[in-house]
């Protein structure tokens, strides 16, 4: 009868072993996660695909409020095992936006316009450098990158200064006569 009980126990022990494995590394990876301090509640962060603001941390879940408006739980042990960009970090992001221009263009000329437009229409951060790449040679255009740094890092926020700087460049090359 020992032996039968012990059996019986390993066994239940077993299946309870199991059925409380994700709950288990869940757990564990929320106490990992609170003494690494990689993230609070108000980071905006990206992870496992999820965009959005942090809006509780708990030894489960960590919960995403999407920038739709829906909430998303997020098991620990997923956060913890997965890259976790967190923008909130740093106070800043980067912006980057991409434009072509006709063949017969002169590229100093565009870079100038560019920086002008981007300088004097767009608020971004002046303390980091606002750079101007030409990236390629297109089927039908030379290819250029804007990049620039704002100190606001909410989807919104990029979205915004990104406009902006389409607007500003747009308008730059049509009163310049460059063609996009």
């Amino acid at each position: 009868t020992v032996s039968s009980l012990l059996a019986g126990a390993g066994i239940l022990g077993l299946a309870l072993g199991l059925a409380l494995q994700d709950t288990l590394t869940s757990a564990v990876a929320g106490i990992v996660m609170t003494t690494r301090k990689a993230y609070k509640v108000g980071d905006y962060v990206l992870t496992n695909q999820y965009e959005g603001t942090i809006i509780e941390i708990n030894l489960r879940n960590t919960t995403v409020l999407q920038n739709n408006g829906t909430q998303v739980k997020i098991p620990n042990r997923n956060v913890l095992n997965n890259p976790l960009e967190n923008y909130s970090i740093t106070g800043e992001r980067r912006v980057e936006v991409a434009v072509g221009v006709h063949y017969r263009e002169k590229l100093e000329f565009v870079e100038r316009v560019t920086r002008a437009a981007i300088e004097t229409n767009v608020s971004y951060n002046d303390r980091r450098p606002l750079e101007i790449f030409f990236t390629e040679f297109g089927e039908s255009s030379v290819n250029l990158i804007v990049r620039f740094w704002i100190s606001k890092v909410r989807q919104k926020d990029y979205y915004q200064a990104q406009s902006d700087a389409i607007m500003a460049i747009r308008n730059a090359y049509r009163d310049n006569e460059i063609t996009i």
